[in-house]
């Protein structure tokens, strides 16, 4: 009878190791599974984050210091109601053959919003901080200076040659 307890107990802990052996060989599988399928996901969201520099939207401190020699900057606010006819006239000029650059600042963002004022419009001043701007500005700057400004969507047809 010894004999064959022994054989029992020996079978049982066989039993018992191949059980043992077979969840830890599992387990290690998973976890394989589990972080080659994060890899694949981190792998596919890096090659998607590409940052894009939109050139011609500028905010007010630094709308002076474009590359370009000469060229203009329109400022106004985007949630204005007329905004779309503001989008439209850029448009229209940059269709010109003999368009300069046109930068777009939006005074309703948070950095720019200090400089809307159209009750004490400010288009000249050797201070950035000093300038104030109404509900539609046009500025033509040449080597970082403000040498013409227009403030209404008729002075801008005329000057951009739009009808």
């Amino acid at each position: 009878m010894n004999y064959m307890e022994e054989d029992k107990a020996v079978r049982n802990f066989i039993i018992i190791f191949i059980i043992v052996l077979l969840l830890v060989v599992g387990i290690y599988f998973f976890t394989v599974f589990i972080n080659k399928d994060s890899e694949t996901k981190n792998d596919e969201t890096n090659a998607s984050t590409e940052v894009k520099i939109d050139y011609e939207k500028a905010i007010v401190g630094t709308m002076l210091q474009a590359n370009n020699a000469d060229y203009y900057v329109i400022l106004y606010k985007s949630d204005d109601t007329k905004s779309s006819e503001y989008q439209s006239l850029v448009s229209k000029y940059k269709t010109n053959k003999d368009a300069k650059t046109v930068l777009t600042v939006d005074l309703s963002n948070a950095l720019n919003s200090k400089y809307y004022d159209k009750d004490n419009t400010n288009y000249y001043s050797d201070n950035i901080n000093d300038l104030r701007f109404g509900d539609i500005t046009v500025l033509e700057v040449k080597n970082n200076k403000i040498v013409k400004s227009f403030d209404s969507v008729e002075k801008i047809k005329k000057e951009w040659k739009i009808s």
